[in-house]
């Protein structure tokens, strides 16, 4: 291979491995120039598809968000003064599977495609607490404790009807 020839290679690759860095942010772009991520100085990054969307970011304050094809975001993990949370989210954004580890434990909430908490699981080291739920009213609790395990059944109206012990 001539000089001429191992020039001209260098510099291609060198051409391929281009990149903007300013005193603000840093972004990657691709061979064909289109920006593939971004992180700047406040502590975000963003990552994007070959269409500019944004598919995945990261921020400091807000924590992890995953994106679908039309950049909503469909699974987030956030981490503040609570503790951390994963939320996975419908494509409508509204029915959601949430797990949260707080202080007293983890708990897991289900919300229906309306957006209304259907499903709650608390664990705590004295045990846990089932509670099933139309329209944000209980339907069936399950508790199990130190004490005992308890049952009780509601009707529409969130009225216990049976309880067992």
């Amino acid at each position: 291979m001539k000089v001429e020839e191992r020039l001209e290679k260098v510099e291609q690759e060198l051409a391929a491995m281009k990149a903007e860095v300013t005193s603000q942010r840093f972004r990657v772009l691709d061979e064909k120039g289109r920006v593939r991520a971004i992180l700047d100085d406040m502590g975000g990054l963003g990552l994007f598809n070959e269409d500019g969307k944004c598919y995945a970011s990261l921020g400091d304050v807000t924590g992890l968000h995953l994106r679908d094809e039309n950049g909503k975001a469909c699974a987030t993990l956030t981490v503040d003064k609570h503790g951390p949370r994963l939320e996975l989210l419908d494509e409508n954004l509204v029915g959601s599977v949430q797990l949260h580890v707080m202080g007293g434990g983890p708990s897991l909430v289900m919300e229906g495609p309306n957006g209304i908490r259907c499903a709650r699981l608390d664990v705590s080291k004295d045990g846990f607490i089932l509670n099933l739920s139309d329209l944000n009213r209980p339907r069936a609790v399950l508790v199990v404790d130190k004490s005992g395990t308890r049952l009780a059944l509601g009707d529409q109206n969130g009225k216990v009807i049976w309880k067992a012990p």
